[in-house]
C-alpha cells in the first residue's frame, strides 16, 4: 500500500493513530504496540475518526509521527488536509 502523507504544516500533534486491533512489536530495542487493522486518525476524547468512522472499542497508538504510518486511511488524511472533520455516519 502506498504511503499517505499529511502536509508538513498540518497540526499533527492533535491527531492520533487509532485502529480496532493491534499487536506488540520490537522497534529500536523497545516493545511497542502497533496497529494491525485499518489505520485511522482521531482526536483524543472524540468517538469518531477524521473520516467519520466510529471508534468505540478501538485502541489509540502512541506513535511519535502518525504521518509515518504507511497505511493511513486516505479519507482521514484528506479531511485533515482540508481542515474539516466529516459528519457522523448514519
Amino acid at each position: 500500500m502506498t504511503r499517505s502523507r499529511i502536509r508538513p504544516g498540518a497540526r499533527r500533534r492533535e491527531w492520533f493513530v487509532t485502529a480496532a486491533h493491534g499487536m506488540y512489536a520490537r522497534a529500536d530495542n523497545e516493545t511497542v504496540r502497533v496497529p494491525t487493522a485499518d489505520v485511522h486518525l482521531k482526536r483524543l476524547g472524540e468517538s469518531q475518526t477524521a473520516c467519520g468512522e466510529s471508534t468505540l472499542g478501538w485502541q489509540v497508538f502512541w506513535l511519535a509521527d502518525p504521518a509515518a504510518c504507511a497505511e493511513l486511511c486516505r479519507r482521514c488524511v484528506a479531511v485533515i488536509r482540508e481542515g474539516r472533520p466529516q459528519a457522523a455516519k448514519v
